[in-house]
């Protein structure tokens, strides 16, 4: 009978599995060493070893009963001999049989001794993992099963190639062969995040090369799926199975027990360049036992290879905090792509920022959040840093200035004793705040330390207003710029209330409230008067509070001079790397998208993305905004893959920022509608009627009216018709009278689709006239798609010179907002739309020749295993033309 351990199998196996790997004198010196270390999973190793002696001494693993099973036959294939075993089961060697093709798999069946609940769940969450996973890099899942005796088994593709390290060492690879051969490896990894789906096991031995150089990736059965915490059952496998992992190649999350993200896989991908780079462990090297590699792991850092910005690329995917990691493969491959290509790398060296993480760790002081970090240190920090240089370059400029420059320095002292003081209060308690409670404490504190001092109380107000302002809590911010203007009023201080009246002005337009924002702006410009020498700020903030008035009021060439004269402003008065400055170019890049500018709006938004990540604050709210931004204009691009990837970072970094592991509801609104974009519908609705129930819980009106919207949409897209009607009635009762032509394009939709084309179809165009269509058109991000909705309607009704021309307008509109024509998905479906058309008017050459032009950006847009990408090959097929395609 075999002892049950007292130590969990999963800490207990990769001891045993060294143990087995060593000569007798050595295994003995392990177990000494494990003894003295921990004695009693020392004695569960003998305990083992022991049953494992006697099991040999009676053959009952040789080599007759592992080939007991060949000639079994699972489903299509037969078994014909063993090719390995592993924690999760045996792995076979199988051909297929059922006479519709020839070849062979590599079959997977599950241990007996698994055969739990528990243990089932687990293979069969394998299962479902690699069925999402469509990747060259990866080992493909090809059928799955419950074999006769009711064992589970999985049907993966056979690959023939040798563990990575080896391929790297026999092929003598130098470094940039080594790093183009680490890309592939990145690619598929990459692919796998994409579909919230983290490998948690990723070593030389799961990632095979074959004899042509080609990577792929094997054994998801660990992987977790991220996209489904919420369920008891995941819950329970997750549990029963969260930590197996091997430890040379584990994160410190892993061997701590906390939550696994993207960065933990990045980890492991670091260690596994390292290994292949330099030949040794990043910190394991000279560890003996599995307990000292645990040890080094959290507390050695990694001996620098001396390979320059290789150095710096490897310290930041081996950091001991995930967040400070890249937080995601694309990160972490475009360092290496820059490195190929001689090009500075983003990765830094450890920052004092990181340092002081460390020593928090380990002092065991209060858990401070990322998002506290840089919005309240480095945010205020860096407020006071730029008041402190101002009040040293006006103290030189004219003595009549130096009673300003006095105050500003003292401002700015009095904001590091702020953030001081929050440090202070927080570290004794050993809590884990949220960045509103934070918020929350520092304006309690501003309201009674301060009292003494209202000019900068209400400096200090409109900085926390701008964090409220990242956490959506409209009610706060608006509450705080108006304690700001009343305590600057009371201290004589007509700039920090111009400067407030400007932001109150800004908040409003965004709300839709026109006649509040030109009071406020009416008041702003009257302080702003009153002064002898204005300082440029409250400037740049009306000029911004006035381009989003403008583009409220459909003005949108006003709005987009307007955010051009606020960023010359700010360029001559500000740091240009200032959160005040990165803020007036996000307007401009709000007001370039509302003018149709999209593709110069996403170019805009990517530099403040590089220069935030430039800056170190790749970990901030503010990054996730602007992430947010930019997988919102790629999706309006009809760049969904694309949108996807960058949308994938934005919920990973905002479950990063809340201690609840909750992303914003306004990012898995949107996930929720790439998801269903890039044809997953059914999950599409799982993940809008979540995000709805968080809007409902938050009393988030603006979202909950345009989560429930965009669940209609979907429930009409999948003919379920009842709920369509039950929440587009709800709908009716929640939105403005500006936003009501939402709810009467979903109207037509819903006549449409219920039977009343003709007139479902009539309603639909005359709310598109009501957007300005044929012309240019009211700027909405479903501007293109809507008329492409039109043009399905009029060729779904036959009515193919419509069809036409409401696809030529498509097009149209696609090139006026810069969308690429070899990228954007939309404009692929829409040569689909007209292939269809010619098809039907009987020219099949230029059927062919529309279906052709469609296939790339299809590909390129959506992806190639998407419905709409298969369903122009198979018409394609029928055409009698094999297609072709480029990936761009």
């Amino acid at each position: 009978m075999t002892l049950v351990p007292r130590n969990s199998w999963q800490t207990l196996e990769p001891i045993i599995d060294r143990a087995l790997d060593l000569p007798l004198e050595d295994r003995q010196r392990l177990i000494d060493q494990l003894t003295a270390e921990s004695p009693e999973l020392a004695a569960d190793l003998v305990s083992f070893l022991e049953e494992e002696a006697r099991a040999d001494e009676t053959g009952f693993l040789d080599r007759q009963a592992m080939t007991s099973l060949a000639g079994m036959e699972l489903g299509a294939y037969r078994l014909e001999r063993p090719l390995g075993e592993g924690g999760m089961g045996t792995v076979w060697l199988a051909r297929r049989v059922d006479g519709r093709f020839e070849g062979t798999a590599a079959v997977k069946i599950l241990n007996l001794a698994l055969l739990s609940p528990r243990g089932q769940e687990r293979f069969r969450r394998e299962g479902s993992v690699l069925a999402r996973l469509t990747h060259p890099g990866i080992a493909r899942l090809l059928d799955a099963g419950v074999s006769p005796s009711g064992q589970p088994y999985l049907v993966l593709e056979n690959v023939d190639g040798r563990p990575i390290d080896v391929f790297a060492k026999e092929q003598h690879l130098p470094a940039a062969g080594v790093i183009r051969l680490f890309l592939q490896v990145l690619a598929a990894v990459g692919h796998a995040h994409t579909n919230l789906i983290v490998h948690r096991d990723l070593k030389p031995t799961n990632i095979l090369v074959t004899d042509d150089g080609v990577v792929k990736l094997l054994d998801f059965g660990i992987a977790k799926l991220l996209d489904d915490e919420s369920s008891p059952d995941r819950l329970a496998a997750t549990l029963d199975g969260g930590q197996a992992f091997t430890p040379l190649y584990a994160a410190p999350e892993q061997v701590r027990g906390e939550a696994l993200t993207t960065a933990t896989d990045v980890y492991a991908l670091g260690v596994l360049l390292y290994v292949l780079l330099s030949g040794r462990h990043p910190t394991g090297e000279s560890a003996r036992t599995p307990v000292e590699a645990v040890r080094a792991l959290l507390e050695t850092e990694p001996p620098r290879l001396r390979l320059g910005d290789l150095d710096n690329i490897l310290d930041q995917a081996l950091r001991k905090s995930p967040a400070a990691r890249y937080q995601s493969v694309v990160a972490f491959a475009d360092d290496l792509e820059r490195y190929l290509q001689r090009k500075p790398v983003r990765a830094r060296p450890n920052s004092v920022a990181y340092r002081t993480a460390r020593f928090i760790r380990r002092n065991q002081a209060a858990v401070i959040t990322g998002a506290l970090v840089m919005a309240g240190l480095i945010g205020a920090t860096g407020f006071s840093i730029g008041q402190m240089r101002e009040a040293r370059l006006q103290r030189d400029d004219a003595r009549t200035q130096r009673d300003r420059a006095v105050y500003q320095e003292e401002r700015a002292t009095a904001s590091s004793g702020l953030m001081e003081f929050l440090l202070q209060s927080i570290a004794p308690t050993g809590k884990a705040y949220t960045l509103q409670e934070l918020l929350d404490l520092a304006r309690q504190h501003l309201e009674v330390d301060y009292r003494g001092d209202p000019r900068f109380q209400a400096r200090m107000m409109i900085e926390l207003a701008d964090h409220y302002f990242e956490l959506h809590d409209r009610k706060r911010e608006l509450v705080l710029l108006s304690r700001a203007e009343e305590m600057a009023h009371q201290s004589k201080d007509p700039e920090t209330a111009a400067y407030a009246a400007c932001r109150l002005a800004k908040s409003t337009a965004d709300d839709g409230d026109v006649a509040g924002s030109e009071q406020h702006l009416a008041r702003a410009y009257h302080l702003m008067d009153s002064v002898d020498t204005p300082v440029p700020g409250p400037r740049v903030q009306c000029l911004r509070a006035r381009s989003s008035l403008a583009r409220l009021q459909g003005q949108t060439d006003t709005a987009l001079a307007r955010a051009r004269e606020a960023v010359a402003l700010a360029t001559t008065s500000e740091d240009t790397s200032s959160l005040v400055y990165l803020a007036t170019v996000n307007e401009l890049a709000r007001a370039l998208e509302n003018d149709d500018q999209v593709r110069a709006s996403l170019d805009v938004t990517r530099h403040v993305v590089d220069v935030l990540d430039r800056t170190g604050r790749d970990v901030t709210l503010t990054m996730l905004v602007e992430r947010y931004n930019t997988s919102a204009l790629l999706s309006r691009m009809g760049e969904k893959v694309a949108a996807e990837s960058v949308m994938n970072r934005v919920l990973h970094l905002g479950r990063g920022l809340d201690p609840q592991q909750r992303a914003p509801t306004y990012a898995t609104i949107l996930a929720a509608d790439l998801v269903g974009d890039l044809g997953r519908p059914d999950s599409a609705i799982l993940a809008m009627r979540a995000a709805l129930a968080e809007t409902e819980r938050q009393g988030d009106a603006p979202f909950r009216a345009r989560a429930m919207g965009n669940l209609v949409g979907l429930l009409i897209d999948r003919h379920q018709m009842v709920q369509a009607r039950r929440y587009l009635d709800q709908l009716a009762t929640l939105v403005p009278a500006t936003s009501r032509w939402r709810v009467d394009m979903l109207e037509a939709e819903y006549q449409y689709a219920m039977g009343s084309r003709a007139e479902g179809r009539r309603h639909f165009l005359d709310v598109l006239r009501t957007r300005g269509f044929p012309g240019r058109g009211r700027s909405t991000a479903q501007y293109a798609t809507m008329v492409q909705d039109a043009s399905l309607m009029a060729l779904g009704d036959g009515d193919l010179a419509a069809a036409e021309s409401l696809a030529n307008d498509v097009l149209r509109i696609a090139r006026n907002e810069g969308q690429d024509s070899l990228q954007s998905g939309t404009v692929g479906y829409t040569y689909y739309i007209l292939g269809r058309v010619r098809r039907l008017q009987g020219n099949s050459s230029d059927a062919r020749n529309a279906l052709e032009a469609s296939l790339t950006p299809l590909v390129n847009g959506y992806g190639p295993e998407h419905p709409r990408t298969l369903e122009v090959r198979a018409l394609l097929d029928t055409l009698g033309r094999a297609p072709t395609v480029s990936h761009q």
